[in-house]
């Protein structure tokens, strides 16, 4: 770039101060397409640009570097970095791009990081002022040294000092300096100018060295044998000359950059008016990039194809439908809204006419014989060529004209009228009887004839024409030599001459999906506008070339053309566009780069073919595709050679995904598609293969038939292990068994406790005593019941809930009949169990309940009170069993016991459990719990029982 913006005296100039200008509207400036905020780009402040060797554009401004490949935009920053402000960028021998801030410091970036290289600065005394690339090296400028730096090594050497008082601005290659007494010849040594002149700094571009005046509007050029003024006092019309602030050279011109647009001296043409450019760039595919400090970036796609609009044309509307050329040169063309407008290719607008409804134009038409033009905005007007001046008004719906002599067809509603015309006013009008067709549009050949399209089809002079079978046209085009083109506005044309079909093509490949708007015959060429594009075909090749949107058209709302002076022009409803018909464009197809690897979600490096192993068969390719052009409209096709033998377009955009690849040798290919439909020349390929699993090779088949062998004699002797282990294991269960059934016995023991059998026989006896025979046999006959009950269940391993419950309401209403009305007792159910379903081992709850008894509510004075609860817990796995009684508790019952040994019963049951569990993997468990009264003194015990909750069915 071999620039840099305000150092020296200018460097307290307030840099976006804009030099606002008065001047006369000029036209033919060119179309663009800008990059801002609504893009990606971090600050509308742009100070420089570099496309790189991949075609990828750099942007340094004031938040930071930037680089924008047309798929996607990202910003660069550093951490360690003084300021954002990105400026004088330069490439490296790598692909690095090196850049400056305005703190002086070195930066090196890459596409993803950006590292600051300021310690490379290390031996220089002064701040960087300048800085250029110069063959495998940078140059270096600070205020007082210079520097050269080769990139192989980024170690300083031939540093030199400018001689005392002196110190440095800018350079231009390794041959100008500019410094604080002049301009410095630096293979010389000599000093060309005094340090009194105005405020001025160097520049290069392309060999081409400048020495601008910021503030005269002076641009030299420098050479050997002296300076060549190129312009003097620059100014845009009568305006203030603004500030400069460079110069390029591209293959359009010389381009001297100000802070009131950019001036291309050999077309003594300005653009961008009123707005500060600081940088300008010719990209390898032909389009001009400017920087702007307001606006972002701005992109010509051609230089030839120009726009015409409000801004800064004065047009009063944009939104055009129809166009024509007149035999002076200038274009009518008319709007959406009732209004046409006269242009002049280089003044601009000429008149304007508005209609008195607001309608949009159905037709437009030139009579040069007489000087008029006829539009129509449903009814029809006749305008004077040169003023728009009207001069008639026919009422109707008019929707398509066509002149005749001494007569206008027309099409009005879905009717075909012929109007007598003379040049000054509308004649009476004569309907055209089309039976049960509606008219579409009208056209009149070289020779005179009048064509009609209809729904139905064709007529000659209003008769039928048989040229064509199915095909109904709804666009047509008449040639100078007798050539009529029709299209059916969708994928296919037709050539006539002499009223003969010559020519088909299908232009499906060319429109891309579009409807043809508006057809155009010259002699060696047929234009084609569609919805989207322009497409122009040569009439003795049959070559097209598709104008789409990425080379400057508007890409929707195009509307109609027209020929003039070799020039297309397009009207659309974002303006008018004239283009040269034999344009050149500069062949840039895109570029497809791997951006980024992933094999089973880790960033892999692609340096070569990849070895993989079997695992790694998910594999994620982020490609790059590179198209500046195309503003995000890069598409990729891909095929994996080993998988798939024809190409597919990739539904995800720039991300490719291959999950679960089965082993073998696969390679990748991917081409770029831009926005013009323009392939990629080489494709993209990434060889890679993916290893067999260790569990297919010969050695891994001869390991397993030798752990196979090691496996079957393993399995005998286990067999037979397990045998012993199984006969053991019977042995130990037949002695559980015995142990189960003489803990049995244990708790049948317990069960008939003889105090509790001589309480209840001593309670028997004094029934019979004091007379009470009837109560003392009832009694008796209950006694006998439970003695015979616990017979019967002593002998079996599980019984029913509802046996063992009906156990302990026996056994408690015994006790009750010994211990009188002291004594109450609940035994209570959930109501979800079915007690007579659910079994327990035998005579497992009933010791508990008789040791709540004996030991807790004998020796309670007052009220005795014993509740039994019984409730599923754990989502109905685990059967819980409470008891709760207000006797003395624990403590008190043990002082009471003289040996202060627990309970038989309660010492026979904690062994049964034991022996329970032993076969169980979820275990019978028991809690103790011993309440408290609000005062704190024992108040009962609680007992809570868990056992796993099996049923009958289970």
């Amino acid at each position: 770039m071999g620039r840099m913006l305000f150092f020296g005296p200018m460097r307290h100039v307030i840099l976006l101060i804009l030099c606002v200008l008065s001047v006369a509207v000029r036209a033919q400036h060119p179309s663009y397409w800008t990059l801002d905020n609504a893009q990606g780009l971090p600050s509308l402040k742009v100070y420089d640009l570099m496309e790189d060797s991949l075609g990828v554009m750099w942007m340094g401004t004031s938040e930071g570097l930037v680089h924008y490949d047309g798929l996607a935009m990202q910003t660069l920053h550093c951490t360690n970095a003084r300021t954002d402000g990105r400026s004088l960028l330069q490439e490296g021998q790598n692909g690095e791009v090196w850049s400056m801030n305005f703190s002086g410091e070195l930066f090196c970036a890459t596409y993803d990081t950006m590292r600051n290289a300021s310690h490379l600065l290390q031996g220089l005394r002064s701040k960087l002022v300048d800085m250029q690339r110069m063959g495998d090296a940078l140059l270096l400028l600070t205020s007082t040294e210079r520097a050269t730096m080769p990139l192989s090594t980024q170690k300083l050497q031939g540093v030199s000092t400018a001689t005392a008082g002196t110190s440095y601005y800018g350079m231009a290659q390794n041959r100008w300096a500019m410094t604080s007494h002049g301009l410095l010849n630096l293979r010389t040594d000599s000093l060309r100018s005094s340090s009194n002149e105005e405020p001025s700094n160097v520049c290069n571009s392309q060999r081409a060295d400048f020495r601008f005046y910021y503030a005269t509007g002076t641009v030299v050029r420098l050479t050997d044998a002296g300076p060549t003024r190129l312009v003097e006092g620059l100014r845009r019309g009568n305006g203030a000359i603004p500030l400069i602030t460079g110069a390029r050279v591209t293959s359009a011109g010389t381009w001297v950059m100000t802070y009131d647009g950019v001036y291309l001296v050999e077309r003594d043409a300005w653009l961008f008016p009123s707005t500060p450019i600081s940088d300008v760039v010719e990209a390898q595919d032909g389009a001009h990039w400017f920087a702007t400090l307001t606006d972002g970036v701005r992109v010509v796609p051609d230089l030839q194809l120009t726009r015409y609009a409000r801004e800064p044309d004065g047009l009063p509307t944009e939104r055009f439908n129809r166009v024509r050329s007149l035999a002076n040169g200038n274009l009518v063309a008319a709007d959406n809204n009732g209004m046409a407008v006269l242009i002049h290719p280089q003044r601009g607008l000429l008149a304007t006419f508005k209609a008195d409804v607001a309608r949009e134009s159905e037709a437009l038409e030139v009579d040069t014989v007489n000087g008029r033009i006829i539009v129509a905005f449903g009814s029809l007007y006749l305008l004077d060529m040169h003023t728009l001046r009207p001069l008639a008004k026919m009422d109707g719906n008019f929707k398509s004209i066509a002149l005749y002599e001494g007569r206008l067809d027309a099409v009005n509603g879905p009717l075909l009228e012929r109007i007598a015309y003379d040049g000054q006013r509308f004649g009476t009008a004569e309907r055209h009887d089309l039976k049960d067709a509606t008219a579409l549009k009208v056209i009149t050949d070289a020779q005179g004839r009048s064509w009609t399209l209809t729904d139905k089809g064709l007529l000659l002079d209003g008769r039928p024409f048989a040229g064509f079978a199915a095909f109904r046209p709804r666009i047509a085009a008449c040639g100078a030599d007798d050539v009529l083109c029709f299209s059916n506005g969708k994928d296919s044309i037709a050539w006539m001459r002499n009223g003969e079909v010559v020519q088909w093509t299908v232009l499906a490949h060319v429109r891309q999906g579009a409807a043809v708007k508006d057809m155009a015959i010259t002699a060696g060429h047929l234009l084609v506008l569609f919805g989207n594009a322009l497409g122009v075909m040569n009439r003795n090749t049959g070559t097209w070339v598709r104008h789409a949107d990425g080379q400057g058209l508007p890409s929707t709302d195009l509307k109609a053309l027209t020929v003039s002076n070799g020039r297309v022009w397009v009207a659309s409803f974002n303006g008018l566009y004239a283009l040269p018909i034999a344009w050149s464009q500069t062949a840039f197809p895109p570029l497809v780069l791997l951006r980024r690897l992933k094999v089973n979600g880790m960033d892999r490096p692609a340096t070569g073919p990849l070895h993989l192993k079997y695992f790694e068969n998910d594999l994620e390719i982020v490609l790059r595709g590179i198209s500046t052009k195309s503003r995000g409209k890069v598409k990729f096709a891909f095929r994996l050679v080993g998988l798939m033998d024809d190409f597919e377009m990739n539904g995800a955009a720039d991300v490719l995904r291959f999950r679960a690849l089965a082993p073998g040798d696969y390679r990748l290919e991917v081409v770029a598609m831009d926005g013009t439909g323009q392939q990629s020349t080489t494709p993209l390929q990434l060889q890679f293969s993916i290893a067999e699993p260790w569990y297919a090779s010969w050695m891994f088949y001869l390991v397993m038939a030798l752990v196979l062998v090691g496996v079957v004699s393993g399995g005998f002797l286990l067999r037979i292990r397990y045998i012993n282990q199984r006969n053991s294991r019977l042995l130990e269960r037949s002695q559980l068994m015995q142990d189960l059934r003489a803990s049995h016995l244990t708790a049948l023991r317990a069960q008939m406790n003889p105090h509790f059998m001589f309480n209840v026989l001593n309670s028997i006896q004094g029934l019979f005593t004091i007379g009470s025979t009837e109560k003392a046999n009832a009694v008796m006959s209950r006694f006998s019941e439970l003695m015979r009950a616990i017979l019967e269940v002593s002998g079996e391993n599980e019984i029913p809930l509802q046996r063992e419950l009906d156990l302990i309401a026996l056994y408690l209403e015994l006790e009750a009949v010994r211990l009188g009305d002291a004594l109450s007792y609940k035994v209570q159910v959930a109501d979800d169990l079915r007690p007579s379903s659910i079994l327990i081992p035998s005579l497992l709850v009933q010791p508990y309940v008789e040791n709540a008894v004996k030991h807790g509510l004998l020796h309670c004075k007052g009220e005795k009170r014993l509740v039994v609860e019984v409730a599923a817990m754990d989502n109905g796995t685990t059967l819980e069993v409470r008891i709760t009684d207000n006797g003395i508790g624990r403590e008190a019952a043990a002082k009471l016991r003289a040996h202060h040994h627990r309970p038989f019963a309660i010492a026979a049951s904690a062994s049964r459990l034991d022996l329970l569990n032993m076969d169980r993997q979820r275990k019978i468990g028991v809690h103790y719990t011993d309440l408290m009264d609000a005062q704190g003194r024992p108040s009962g015990t609680l007992v809570v029982l868990h056992l796993p909750l099996h049923t009958r069915d289970a």
